[in-house]
C-alpha cells in the first residue's frame, strides 16, 4: 500500500519517489491532522496531544518523502527551502506535480 512506503523508509532522503508514493501519503497524513484538530475543538483538549505526537511521528517520513519527490523531478533537497517564504508552498505544490524524465543524478525511475 502506498501510504506505508514513506513510514518504512522513514528517514531514507536519498533516492527518488514518484507521484504514486508522495500524494497518498500526503493526502492522507492532511486527512488524518485536519480530522484530528477539528475533534480537539469539538470534543476534547486531550486530541490536541494526540494531533501534536501524530505531527511528530510523521514529520521526518513526510520531510524524506519531500526530498524524494524532489530528487525525482530532478530537484534538490534544499529546495524545500521555499517554506519558509510567502506562496513558497505554492511553487513546492507544482515542482511536486511535475512529473519525471528518466533516470537522473539521483538513481533510476522509479517503478
Amino acid at each position: 500500500m502506498p501510504f506505508f512506503q514513506p513510514l518504512i523508509r522513514y528517514a531514507d532522503f536519498n533516492g527518488r519517489s514518484n507521484r504514486t508514493e508522495y500524494w497518498p501519503f500526503q493526502i492522507i497524513n492532511v486527512a488524518i491532522r485536519v480530522g484530528l484538530i477539528i475533534l480537539a475543538f469539538a470534543v476534547s483538549w486531550w486530541l490536541l496531544v494526540i494531533f501534536v505526537l501524530y505531527g511528530l511521528a510523521v514529520f521526518v517520513p513526510s520531510w524524506a518523502l519531500s526530498v524524494r519527490r524532489l530528487h525525482d523531478t530532478g530537484r534538490t533537497g534544499w529546495w524545500l527551502l521555499l517554506h519558509l517564504i510567502p506562496f513558497g508552498i505554492l511553487i513546492l505544490a507544482i515542482f511536486y506535480l511535475s512529473g519525471s524524465d528518466g533516470d537522473n543524478q539521483y538513481g533510476p525511475q522509479p517503478a
